[in-house]
């Protein structure tokens, strides 16, 4: 039995929103539209600094602040945090999500859930991202004695001390597989080096495989310029 693992509220969000992709049911959001306080009387946009009729803005559940609707809604798009608070200033109010789901569109909340599914991610330092190819899952680990876990999307056994998924393999046979493969592509290297088909970039050193094309190379990494027959630095406008 895998020990239980803390699975964050966003996490639970993905789950459903994936689910509901590939199962093709209504969106879990549809009967929560227009759940949100309008004003009842004019008031002027802090943020635009227009005058706002009665019903053309929100108040904000969890502040009480006024703004117009379009503002809401920009704030909303453009945000990159895992929570988007109230733009008024100095205030630690949130928007809350029935809010934002009235006035964004179902692809737009999906694109601000997996924003805000990464920024989370990217903010705490227990997270653990699954370490299956492409597979956009992760899980807060808060417990050093957790071993293993199941991802909830791609639903396959991560192993946390091998940081991989080896479920044909026991750890002891996975990492020696490991040190055989790393041998080998280190040998590989090695000989491509020696045969002068990948050589290094003269600034960061990074490995560059070269096919076809002329002599002058631009490295993907630092974006330094230079002549791949000589590796000699080049600026850009210099004569090749």
């Amino acid at each position: 039995m895998f020990k239980k693992i803390k699975f964050l509220t966003f996490f639970q969000k993905l789950f459903r929103q994936i689910k509901r992709k590939f199962t093709k049911k209504p969106h879990p959001v549809e009967a929560d539209r227009f759940e949100y306080n309008e004003n009842k009387s004019p008031f002027n946009c802090e943020i635009c600094l227009l005058d706002i009729n009665p019903t053309d803005g929100i108040i904000l559940k969890d502040c009480i602040h006024r703004f117009c609707k379009a503002c809401i809604i920009n704030t909303i798009k453009y945000s990159t945090e895992a929570v988007i608070g109230c733009p008024h200033a100095d205030c630690r109010g949130i928007i809350t999500d029935r809010e934002i789901r009235c006035f964004i569109s179902y692809e737009d909340y999906d694109v601000l859930l997996d924003r805000s599914l990464r920024q989370a991610e990217i903010s705490m330092k227990t997270s653990y991202h699954c370490k299956t190819l492409n597979c956009i899952g992760w899980v807060e680990v808060n417990s050093k004695k957790i071993e293993r876990f199941r991802c909830q999307v791609c639903m396959k056994v991560n192993c946390i001390p091998c940081r991989a998924v080896h479920e044909s393999f026991t750890c002891r046979q996975y990492r020696e597989e490991w040190k055989m493969e790393i041998q080998l592509s280190k040998q590989l290297i090695k000989t491509m080096i020696k045969e002068k088909k990948i050589k290094k970039c003269p600034k960061c050193n990074v490995l560059i495989e070269k096919h076809l094309g002329c002599d002058h190379i631009k490295c993907i990494k630092c974006q330094q310029d230079f002549q791949w027959s000589s590796l000699q630095k080049i600026r850009v406008g210099d004569p090749d």
